[in-house]
């Protein structure tokens, strides 16, 4: 179980990067300009890198567990790095959303 815990922990950080890091090359002027950036090119090395991890995770437990820890995860990750990061708005109904996710995946994986 440990090693699931890391696979999933992996993709969820990867996934947010690089949605981080995609978010941060499209603001360039031109679409030539942001899919050439080194964080776009970086977004995709994470992706990727994710994508192993999940891959990874999906052969030790079932799909319908992986998937909604990894969504849930991935963005209650993205809005608090957004946040911080690129000083996107987290309203409270935002708060109040990730929190009915975060019950939402407790009662998936009690089931």
């Amino acid at each position: 179980m440990p090693m699931v815990i890391l696979w999933l922990g992996l993709n969820i950080i990867f996934n947010a990067a690089a949605s981080v890091l995609v978010k941060i090359s499209a603001k360039s002027v031109s679409t030539v300009a942001s899919l050439t950036s080194p964080s776009f090119m970086l977004g995709i090395v994470c992706f990727a890198l994710g994508l192993l991890a999940y891959q990874r995770a999906l052969s030790r437990i079932p799909l319908s567990i992986v998937y909604p820890i990894i969504i849930s995860g991935t963005v209650i990750l993205v809005t608090t790095v957004g946040s911080w990061v690129l000083r996107d708005p987290v309203p409270p109904l935002r708060i109040v959303g990730a929190v009915i996710i975060i019950i939402g995946v407790w009662v998936i994986m009690v089931q």
